[in-house]
């Protein structure tokens, strides 16, 4: 991704994009600063790297202004207003940042207001500087309505009648009120908003990413019936359950002590280190999610002199479909394999799986014998591993189960 703009500086630091937006002196909503919030929104949108963008201002007394009245004079009002199928171009920048697979940070330090506040409202969470953050919807005292989103989206936010009292006063709302109303997720001194919401993005930017993303989305079907949105929430549990890193996150979680009094005590603590280093889903291509089946092939571990290091040669198969992922474990790892280089070929179309081997060299005390091309299921080797080593058991096979059943 370029993120080659002039009014937004894009930099990006593990898995987090920070953008500054520059229009001065207010950072109004110009006709090409909108074209420029449209294409970013597109970039980051399609740069699956990315899990947090945090979105602050150059100048700080004004973080997003409202669109520019002078361009909306210009607008054509010849012949009777119509009812359109398709989202207006800022409804739909607004709704994009909302349903993006990416979590979405504003810090907000000075003013926000008319579309600058839809905007903001439209993102994940929103943070404030205490005594400085002032929200302020003006539409209606000049005779029209927030018409980017305001009228839709601050109801969910703050409730019907809080949402109509700042809709329709049209006066300024303070930081402390509007953290209290749940405009502001929180807010903080002017010289500790930077340190704690970059300490957010990467806290969660370390987070799994599969986990990341689907917890968003289950949360953005919370307006739908309840029945429904539980039935999506039971679905996306389940597609976690699947992917590769929870199942040695949670025997990891087990092993240290997550369910003893101490670990409880701790658990925010203890959250902030991730407990296996594992690949983001967002390694694969978009169509590899969903159920996958994999199955190891271990060979005879082969003596190798000296003190009795033994090398094997150990394959996996992920499968699903016709995609096929080749993953690489070493015996004895001190971390979980990478997924790497997933492909769609004419083979895999036809055999549904492959074979990517490595030749690793173990300690004594972790190497094992296996059966010549010994094919070993999930659950097989989990009980075999076991036996030998809790931590062997974690890095070399608590990946994913086969598909749909538990351990």
């Amino acid at each position: 991704m370029t993120y080659d703009f002039e009014h937004l500086d894009v930099k990006i630091d593990r898995q987090v994009a920070f953008v500054t937006i520059d229009n001065p002196p207010i950072n109004l909503i110009t006709v090409p600063l909108l074209g420029e919030l449209e294409a970013l929104s597109l970039e980051l949108e399609a740069d699956r790297d990315l899990k947090v963008v945090v979105l602050r201002s150059a100048n700080p007394g004004f973080f997003l202004a409202h669109f520019d009245v002078a361009a909306i004079l210009e607008r054509p009002t010849g012949g009777e207003p119509q009812r359109h199928a398709e989202l207006k171009p800022f409804q739909a920048l607004c709704e994009r940042f909302c349903a993006m697979a990416k979590v979405s940070i504003a810090q907000i330090e000075g003013r926000v207001g008319g579309g600058g506040s839809e905007f903001a409202a439209s993102l994940d969470m929103r943070f404030g500087v205490r005594g400085r953050t002032v929200v302020n919807q003006m539409e209606v005292p000049l005779g029209i309505l927030p018409g980017g989103s305001g009228t839709q989206r601050l109801p969910r936010l703050l409730g019907r009648g809080r949402a109509l009292e700042v809709i329709l006063a049209g006066d300024d709302l303070d930081a402390e009120t509007a953290e209290r109303w749940g405009y502001l997720n929180r807010v903080y001194d002017p010289d500790e908003i930077g340190s704690r919401v970059e300490a957010l993005a990467y806290r969660i930017a370390s987070f799994p990413a599969p986990a990341v993303r689907l917890a968003k989305e289950s949360v953005n079907a919370a307006p739908r019936p309840l029945a429904e949105g539980l039935r999506e929430e039971a679905f996306l549990f389940e597609r976690l359950l699947r992917t590769p890193e929870v199942q040695a996150n949670m025997a990891r979680f087990l092993e240290i002590g997550g369910q003893t009094p101490e670990g409880e005590l701790r658990m925010g603590e203890r959250s902030a280190r991730r407990l296996v280093r594992a690949p983001a889903v967002s390694t694969l291509p978009e169509d590899v999610k969903g159920d996958y089946t994999r199955s190891r092939r271990i060979s005879n571990a082969t003596g190798k002199g000296g003190k009795g290091g033994r090398t094997g040669t150990d394959s996996t198969t992920w499968s699903r479909g016709g995609l096929r992922t080749p993953v690489l474990l070493m015996p004895g790892a001190s971390s979980p394999p990478s997924i790497a280089h997933a492909r769609a070929t004419r083979s895999a179309a036809k055999s549904g799986s492959f074979r990517s081997s490595r030749t690793a060299r173990a300690s004594p005390q972790r190497a094992q014998s296996f059966a010549h091309h010994r094919m070993v299921s999930w659950a097989s080797a989990a009980q075999a591993t076991k036996r030998r080593s809790p931590a062997s058991a974690l890095t070399r096979l608590a990946l994913v189960k086969r598909s749909g059943a538990l351990p």
